[in-house]
């Protein structure tokens, strides 16, 4: 599951606010499923009190790392031959008929050494799963499980759903790895990963953290449940707390997620809801790395949506040539709806995968739970040359510091929807691809100097409702200047409106940012495109 992991490294930040309050997108209801409430526990849940009467009580001791220790044979385990062992299919808890769900344990080793105890809770009462090695397929692994501990416990667990025809069980969720996630909905591969929570990510000052999820409690399910629930502990060195995650998976998988948390000290920068993925390569920058392959991501843009109903959209970028290469983006606000990391782009071709299947990787949407108040949305970008490796992260910062000060009680709730193209929100025109490069490219003598070319496609929304004019083009560009007036046609070959403008860089001490709508009249026809360029080659 976590292959793709690296330390995020240290950035220059960047502080981005919305674009104009005429902006707001035009909302065209689309045809998607309900949204249900974030948090439909926040009352009389017992057995999660009791998990943060646990959470309260190891937030009041110095942190300690979980054993028993991984045995050294286990340690020692490449990646590869840790994803050898696997649980039997036989042995998959809840395997009675009339089930919709089955649960798989991960075993210890290579990466995921951490231990995680994991009980099964039926009518409020947990029952600990004891490790036994028979439980796992072993075969082509060099590895004597004779002298393993009883206690040795897991790495995590994985859940599977009973398929639309009733006919096979397929996995849509597990959890693997400090506190990640990840889940999936009919038809798509796996991809980007949810997080219980972040610390200090990308902090110059202080260590990044990565807490764990030391204990799980699977509720069993009854015949009648079509939503299955697991409850967390997490623990770290600065922060315990107690999760619900309710699971469902219909059109999308949805997880609504309930967590209350402890911090045992001051932290810099907790990141609530946060999100990890991979850009390697996009549109803009085909055959990068020397890859035959035209784009290699899991998602392509960070998609916002604000108090007041504007969605914003930031394509992603793998930044810089030199490994250090980073950059922090944080865009202001206040109650957001939500935001997400996307992968638009749906076609085949413009990946050519036929073994990773990057156009079928699902985007993952937050929904924001009541009263999240002022904060940004926190956007990491760092510089990678591997697409084994998540570069990319998105989570939620409140401006209060105080309301997670060591000792209280902080509560938060959100779902994550990991759904296709197009979140649970209601949504406007989209840009649906953006290009860079160099004005005149075949006539350098012409180019002015600095000058870059950006190529925007729209569709959707009020857009297709335009069959006579042109839309306008709304453009603003702080630490850089527009040359001349940017132009919209109509691209009846990809069934788009076009936006092209070029722009050049003032100064070196700021980035360019650059925020673009088509509106008509007074009436937005599109989200809000925003986008950052550090400078360097096109």
């Amino acid at each position: 599951m976590l292959q793709r992991f690296l330390p995020l490294l240290l950035v220059p930040l960047l502080l981005v606010s919305p674009a104009p309050a005429d902006a707001q997108s035009a909302s065209a209801e689309e045809d998607r499923p309900d949204v249900p409430a974030p948090d439909p526990t926040a009352e009389n849940d017992p057995f999660f009190e009791r998990v943060f009467a646990e959470a309260e009580a190891l937030a009041a001791s110095p942190y300690e790392k979980p054993g028993p220790p991984v045995p050294p044979a286990l340690k020692a385990l490449p990646d590869h031959a840790t994803k050898l062992i696997t649980f039997k299919p036989q042995n998959s808890l809840w395997s009675e008929p009339g089930l919709a769900f089955r649960a798989r344990l991960f075993h210890r080793g290579s990466w995921f050494n951490a231990p995680v105890q994991i009980f099964e809770l039926e009518n409020g009462e947990p029952r600990l799963i004891a490790y036994d090695a028979e439980d796992f397929d072993m075969r082509g692994v060099d590895l004597d499980p004779t002298g393993f501990p009883d206690d040795l416990g897991y790495a995590g667990a994985s859940f599977y759903f009973r398929s639309a025809d009733m006919a096979s069980f397929e996995e849509k969720l597990s959890f693997l790895g400090a506190s990640y996630f990840r889940a999936v909905s009919d038809g798509h591969h796996w991809g980007s990963s949810g997080r219980g929570l972040s610390i200090n990510t990308a902090e110059s000052a202080y260590p990044e953290e990565f807490p764990d999820f030391t204990k799980f409690w699977l509720v069993k399910p009854t015949p009648q449940d079509r939503e299955m629930t697991v409850y967390a502990l997490l623990n770290g060195e600065s922060v315990t707390g107690a999760y619900r995650f309710d699971v469902s998976s219909d059109r999308f998988t949805v997880v609504r997620i309930r967590a209350s948390l402890v911090f045992r000290r001051d932290v810099e920068k907790p990141g609530f809801a946060p999100l990890t993925s991979m850009f390697l390569m996009g549109e803009e920058e085909p055959g990068r790395f020397g890859d035959w392959r035209p784009e290699v991501h899991d998602a392509d843009g960070l998609l916002m949506m604000t108090r007041g109903g504007e969605s914003i959209w930031r394509p992603l970028d793998n930044p810089g040539r030199d490994p250090s290469g980073s950059r922090i983006s944080r865009y202001a606000m206040e109650d957001p709806r939500g935001f997400g990391l996307i992968q638009r782009d749906r076609e085949f071709d413009h990946y050519q995968d036929l073994d990773l299947r990057y156009h079928l990787r699902p985007s993952v949407w937050v929904q924001a739970g009541d009263d999240w108040g002022a904060g940004s949305v926190e956007l990491v970008e760092f510089h990678s040359g591997d697409e084994d490796f998540d570069n990319l992260a998105a989570y939620w910062v409140p401006d209060d510091k105080s309301r997670f000060s060591p000792g209280l009680r902080f509560d938060i709730h959100y779902a994550l929807w990991f759904c296709d193209d197009h979140p649970p929100v209601p949504s406007g025109g989209r840009f649906v691809d953006t290009k860079r490069g160099l004005p005149n490219a075949l006539f350098p003598k012409k180019i002015n100097p600095g000058a870059l070319r950006f190529v925007l496609e729209a569709r959707g929304g009020g857009l297709d409702d335009v069959h006579a004019g042109v839309p306008e083009a709304v453009l603003s560009a702080d630490g850089g200047e527009i040359l001349g007036e940017p132009v919209v046609v109509r691209n009846d070959p990809g069934g788009t409106w076009r936006v092209s403008f070029d722009v050049r860089k003032v100064g070196d001490e700021e980035p360019l940012t650059m925020r673009c709508y088509l509106r008509r009249g007074e009436d937005a026809l599109t989200e809000t495109w925003i986008y950052r360029w550090d400078g360097g080659t096109p």
